[in-house]
């Protein structure tokens, strides 16, 4: 999603360079946006979020080596699930279906 950044040159507007937000003030957007309320960072999921997309960053955008364990890949994989789950409550008024499921899928992958 490409975003233009707006800038006002003697009293006209202009669409400048590409901005970018961050997947935090994203979420915090719907939520505003639906609520009409700012966005209430005691939410029990958004810490265990907002650690997922730091570490997700620190893969994205490396600075040093970085390993994880498979404990943690899916706490974070589980903070997902259930920032969705929020997501789908505030838009559509009902939790999402699937997180219910947590990481369990009917799908697998196998080696040939």
């Amino acid at each position: 999603m490409l975003e233009k950044d707006l800038k006002l040159k003697d009293g006209e507007p202009k669409m400048e360079s590409t901005k970018y937000r961050s997947i935090e003030d994203r979420i915090q957007f719907i939520f505003w946006l639906f609520t009409g309320k700012p966005f209430d960072k005691t939410q029990q999921w958004w810490p265990k979020i907002s650690s997922a997309i730091t570490y997700r960053n620190s893969i994205m955008h490396p600075k040093r080596p970085t390993s994880i364990q498979v404990s943690e890949a899916e706490r974070h994989l589980i903070s997902i699930l259930e920032a969705t789950d929020a997501l789908f409550r505030v838009v559509f008024g009902k939790g999402w279906p699937r997180a219910k499921k947590g990481l369990y899928t009917k799908v697998s992958i196998s080696e040939p």
